[in-house]
């Protein structure tokens, strides 16, 4: 089954156990270079690990421990990864070639593999939405702390002729040193 974020964020986490409420989910963190679920981020302030957690019904996702939130200190793998390297939402994302597409409005989870499968990008201008596409996981050829990269086959020559010379004069975001 997949789900946009936007679906579920502000889902009540429940212990499966005893229905007890552990918090509500307020962001995902993904690793960037694999796109796997590394952890769901609470209203608490808490972290569940993807292997804590169960399935969702009647509206709420089951945890399988009211125990299961960490701080976010105690996740090392977490702690490796930059902050801003491993948030989505709002992100630019550009071509290859340093084309911008738009930012990303909004991410699709796989919920059995826990992995991201596609970004909705949307290209606004003020208030309104100019161009809205959906890339897949496949297209993307890293996440920096900067934009996401995607291939330029995203895009149609004609598009990228009429557009400009792209984000930042054609300049790509360099990978960033951890």
């Amino acid at each position: 089954m997949k789900r946009f974020f936007s679906e579920l964020i502000g889902l009540p986490l429940v212990s499966r156990a005893d229905k007890h409420a552990v918090g509500r989910v307020w962001e995902f963190f993904l690793d960037p270079d694999t796109g796997k679920l590394l952890g769901v981020f609470t209203t608490h302030r808490q972290i569940i690990v993807p292997m804590d957690l169960g399935r969702i019904l009647d509206g709420q996702w089951e945890v399988h421990s009211c125990d299961a939130p960490l701080e976010e200190e105690e996740l090392v793998r977490l702690n490796k990864i930059p902050k801003p390297k491993r948030r989505l939402i709002h992100k630019p994302v550009v071509t290859r070639s340093g084309h911008y597409l738009g930012r990303v409005e909004d991410f699709e989870i796989d919920l059995t593999t826990l992995t991201l499968t596609r970004l909705h990008v949307t290209r606004k201008a003020l208030f309104w939405v100019m161009e809205e596409r959906m890339i897949e996981r496949k297209q993307i050829l890293r996440i920096t702390e900067k934009a996401v990269v995607v291939k330029d086959g995203v895009i149609k020559v004609a598009e990228k002729a009429e557009e400009g010379e792209g984000w930042r004069r054609g300049a790509i975001p360099e990978e960033d040193s951890e």
